[in-house]
């Protein structure tokens, strides 16, 4: 089964952009308009590490003190051990389980599994993201 994502569509204008851009070895999708900002990492399980406040400087998505540190977990990582910054996609479940045979893991099967970035969406604003889920089939 293929998990389809519309993280952002900022209907591109003169005031609502996007750029890719490197941090610390990985590609963020930065899109923005003028009142808001979300970065999103596709190959970190499309993690959204930063969502901001334009107007007001406010991010919200929490950070370590510290900074930001960013790396690669594998399937069967224990989730605690993550980056631990900003929101992951929690896909079939939050929790360890067993499902028709099937043992789930802890937040899911691809929230540590690189997403594919739709280029020809990019090129119109829009950030659509995807995985296969390899457990979770229906």
């Amino acid at each position: 089964m293929v998990f389809n994502l519309t993280v952002f569509n900022p209907m591109k204008t003169p005031t609502n952009s996007f750029a890719v851009r490197q941090e610390q070895g990985f590609e963020v999708y930065v899109l923005n308009t003028k009142e808001v900002e979300v970065a999103v990492v596709p190959e970190l399980g499309a993690k959204i590490i930063s969502l901001k406040d334009l107007w007001t400087g406010r991010e919200w998505m929490w950070h370590p003190p510290g900074g930001l540190k960013l790396f690669r977990n594998r399937p069967g990582d224990d989730f605690s051990q993550s980056p631990l910054v900003g929101a992951d996609e929690c896909l079939p479940t939050i929790t360890p389980c067993s499902w028709q045979g099937r043992e789930l893991p802890d937040h899911g099967e691809v929230w540590n599994v690189p997403w594919k970035v739709d280029s020809e969406a990019l090129e119109n604003g829009i950030l659509k993201t995807s995985v296969r889920l390899e457990i979770f089939t229906v």
